[in-house]
C-alpha cells in the first residue's frame, strides 16, 4: 500500500511541474521574461531613461533513456500582434543529439514586448507586441513526440498564419551546451 501510495505522489509531483513526458523525451518550456534599462542619463536635476522589455523562451529537451538519440528536431513557434494589429509569427528550428540521460536547452530570440521612455519632465510608455500564444513541437524520425501549445487554440491560428505567410524567421538560437553544434 505504502509503495502505491508514493508511486501516486510521484506521479502528481511530476505532473505538476510544466515538462511534458512522452516515450524517452522530456520537454520543458520555460517563459523568460527581462526587462533591460538603456541610455541613462543625469544632470543636475535632468534624467532620462529607456526601458525595454523581452519576452524570449527557454526549451529543456531531457533523453529520459539510456540509448543516445540523433536528430532530435526542436521547432517553435511565437505568436505575436503588433500595434498596428496584424500578427506576426516568430519561429525557429534546431536539430540536438543527445547521449543518455542527458539535457540540452535552446533559448528563443528575444521578442521586444513594451518600450518606456522616462525623463524627469516627461515620459511615454507604450507595448510594442503582445503575445497571443507559442507552440513547441518535438520531432524524432519524423513524428511529433512531445509538445506544448499554449493557449489550446493558437494552433490553428499558427498554421493560418504560415498559410498567409506573414512571419518573421528567427535568429539562430543560443544553445546553452558547448557540446551541440548549431546547425
Amino acid at each position: 500500500m505504502k509503495l502505491v501510495r508514493w508511486l501516486l505522489i510521484g506521479m502528481c509531483v511530476a505532473g505538476c511541474g510544466a515538462m511534458t513526458v512522452h516515450g524517452q523525451i522530456m520537454l520543458r518550456v520555460v517563459k523568460n521574461e527581462g526587462t533591460a534599462i538603456k541610455d541613462r542619463l543625469y544632470s543636475g536635476d535632468y534624467s532620462r531613461h529607456t526601458t525595454t522589455d523581452t519576452l524570449a523562451y527557454v526549451i529543456e529537451v531531457t533523453n529520459a533513456s539510456q540509448v543516445p538519440m540523433k536528430d532530435i528536431e526542436v521547432k517553435w513557434a511565437v505568436l505575436v500582434k503588433p500595434r498596428n494589429g496584424k500578427q506576426k509569427l516568430v519561429e525557429g528550428t534546431k536539430t540536438l543529439s543527445l547521449g543518455r540521460s542527458e539535457k540540452d536547452s535552446v533559448e528563443t530570440e528575444p521578442i521586444q514586448t513594451r518600450q518606456a521612455w522616462r525623463s524627469s519632465y516627461s515620459s511615454y510608455n507604450y507595448d510594442v507586441v503582445e503575445e497571443v500564444g507559442h507552440m513547441v513541437e518535438i520531432i524524432v524520425g519524423g513524428k511529433t513526440v512531445a509538445s506544448e501549445i499554449k493557449p489550446m487554440d493558437v494552433k490553428a491560428k499558427i498554421e493560418v498564419q504560415r498559410a498567409v505567410g506573414e512571419k518573421e524567421s528567427a535568429p539562430r538560437p543560443v544553445s546553452k551546451s558547448k557540446k551541440t553544434k548549431t546547425p
